[in-house]
């Protein structure tokens, strides 16, 4: 007689799905971050992609929120502070996404509130300004010695750069040799700005040219990159996610 048996391995099974059932939280919290990470890393090479030599804190501007048990989710975001008592980058790296008309920068409101510049005027470098840093920025020193010498201190965060007796010292050497002053309306030949004059030769240059709009176009794309490399990494960090429980997990 021939007999056939059927078995089950029905508890086998259970306890399988069970302890991936387990291990799905901590993966998931994981795998969350991680992508999140990614993200962060796309988004920051795109900086450097659209950007023209964007400096070190441009670059390093953005922040990762891990995920928790308690909180399944991460995010990418600004940090909310800039450096030095500076404009945080995402004030304007935010124009960058939507693009249109910026506000003033904290130097510009100094300069607004001493009576150098109108408010609806915006300070931007001269074109033919060759003092620029590599980012195409006036030095924050010139600018600090501009605000000094203007008497446009409005601001916390500035005046700290000269507050020691040292910094004041050698600020005033540099100064000896130039001198700034401001045009708010066309006078001569010269147009609204901020000019340097040299103490010694008389030569005189433009620095900074007032201009009555500053826009941005919309060059970067922080929320579709950020986006599309999260959730084309999800899958495969969750799986590493899973993989990595038995080691991980407590």
């Amino acid at each position: 007689m021939i007999q056939t048996k059927v078995g089950s391995n029905a508890h086998e099974v259970a306890r399988f799905f069970a302890d991936q059932q387990r291990k799905i939280p901590f993966a998931a919290v994981w795998a969350l971050t991680k992508s999140a990470k990614i993200a962060e890393d796309a988004i920051r090479s795109e900086m450097r992609r659209v950007l023209d030599s964007p400096v070190p804190w441009t670059i390093n501007s953005l922040r990762t929120s891990p995920a928790t048990k308690a909180k399944p989710e991460a995010t990418v975001a600004y940090r909310e502070f800039g450096a030095k008592g500076g404009t945080p980058a995402g004030v304007y790296l935010r124009f960058l996404e939507a693009g249109g008309q910026r506000r003033h920068k904290r130097f510009e409101r100094a300069l607004i509130a001493a009576g150098v510049m109108q408010p609806s005027q915006y300070a931007v470098p001269a074109r033919k300004f060759a003092g620029v840093d590599y980012s195409g920025n006036v030095p924050r020193k010139m600018i600090v010695r501009i605000l000094s010498q203007l008497r446009a201190f409005g601001e916390q965060g500035y005046r700290a750069n000269l507050s020691t007796d040292r910094d004041k010292r050698r600020a005033s050497v540099r100064r000896a040799g130039e001198q700034f002053f401001a045009v708010s309306k066309r006078r001569g030949g010269l147009p609204p700005g901020i000019y340097r004059r040299d103490a010694r030769s008389g030569k005189v240059e433009m620095v900074m040219a007032f201009a009555t709009r500053a826009t941005y176009r919309r060059i970067f794309r922080f929320y579709d990159v950020g986006q599309q490399a999260a959730v084309e990494a999800w899958p495969r960090m969750l799986a590493q996610g899973m993989a990595l429980y038995p080691a991980r997990a407590r």
